[in-house]
This record gives structure tokens, sequence and C-alpha cells, in this order.
């Protein structure tokens, strides 16, 4: 038996070797003997993840001091049980997301439409969910840093120069939610001055 430290190198740097290499079975080209090497010792991993029997996992754990449980992600190149599991999660992720945006849809959709005094030059609604602003290019976009979604062009027909961007925000109730979901209405229209104005601050929410 090799002594602990040399076996806990020897299990970490096949681990890290393995993210590195190509699925075994599908490249074509020269195999060292080292490649080798690191392959049968991640089928051997393999193997005991697809057997997954507890007291085989913990002796391999209390010499690697590392669970091959957790390596889904590094055997899943050649291990179809890992390959399996990581599928499986990213699958359960993608359901999580799409539920979780129809429901913020659902939201919008059931908020009332908010009809401005004012009548707008062109008015763009979209169905999934800025103070001062010189437009030096004739256009001006915004985006939703944490969804990944760009607002359509805001300026007056490609129009260039100082532009006021007015934003309305309210809160919508919903379905007992502490928060329910909230409203934006960006309006943008040309105008002088950068300074910052509050015509109605929102009630402090409890």
């Amino acid at each position: 038996a090799r002594p602990r430290h040399h076996v806990l190198v020897a299990v970490l740097a096949t681990f890290v070797a393995l993210c590195f290499l190509p699925v075994a079975d599908h490249s074509r080209g020269p195999v060292t003997t080292a490649d080798q090497v690191l392959l049968a010792h991640g089928r051997r991993l393999c193997a005991a993840y697809t057997r997954n029997d507890p007291r085989e996992l913990a002796r391999l754990q209390d010499v690697a001091e590392a669970g091959v449980r957790d390596l889904s992600g590094v055997l899943a190149g050649i291990c179809p049980a890992a390959t399996a599991k990581v599928t499986a999660e990213a699958a359960a992720e993608d359901r999580e997301f799409d539920e979780f945006m129809a429901e913020e849809q659902r939201k919008c959709d059931a908020t009332p439409r908010h009809r401005p005094l004012v009548k707008p030059a062109r008015a763009i609604r979209l169905k999934e969910p800025e103070v001062g602003y010189a437009n030096r290019d004739g256009e001006m976009k915004f985006g939703d840093g944490l969804s990944g979604t760009e607002l359509p062009d805001l300026s007056l027909n490609g129009r260039k120069g100082h532009y006021r961007i007015r934003v309305h925000f309210a809160w919508s109730a919903w379905q007992g939610e502490k928060y329910g979901t909230q409203r934006l209405l960006i309006m943008a229209y040309p105008g002088p001055g950068d300074q910052v104005v509050t015509y109605r601050r929102p009630p402090k929410r409890r």
C-alpha cells in the first residue's frame, strides 16, 4: 500500500487531468502511456460511482479526502452514470428557469396597463421582462444587465442631442407575495439638463 499522501496526490492529479482529456473513446490519434493510466483510473472511479456502494465510496473518500459522488462533472466525459446525472440536473435547472420565466410573464400579463397623459411619439411594449442623457450617435438603447433583456431604441426617429429620461415605477400585488411584481414605464423626450428630479417618492414598504 502506498503512503496516504502519495495516493491523495495521484487521485487529485487524475481529477484535474480528466477535466482536460478528450472523451476517451471518441478521440483519434496517439494516446500516451500516461493518458492510458489516467483513463484506466478514471474508469475505476466511474465503476465505483456507478455501483454507488456506500462502503466503497467511504473507503475512497477516506483515502483521497474527496467524494467520488461529487465528481459528476469531472467524470461525465467517460462515465455514463455521471453523464446521466449531469444531464438530469441540467434539465431540472432548465425546467426551474422556464417555470420562473412563465410565472414572471403571468405577473406582467395580469398588471393593468399604464396610460400616460402625454401622447407619445412612439410606444413600444415588451412581452418580456433609466435622468439626463446625451445621445451622440442617434441611437439610445438601455438594457437589463440581470436578465440580459435589451430595450428598444428610445431615440426620437434617430435624433441626436440631449434627452431627458423619465421613469415611472410601481409595485403590483401578486398572489399574496410580500413584494409582488414591479413595473417600469420608461419615457424619453428631447430636453436639456442633467439634474435628477424626483417628482414623487413611492411609499415605504413595510
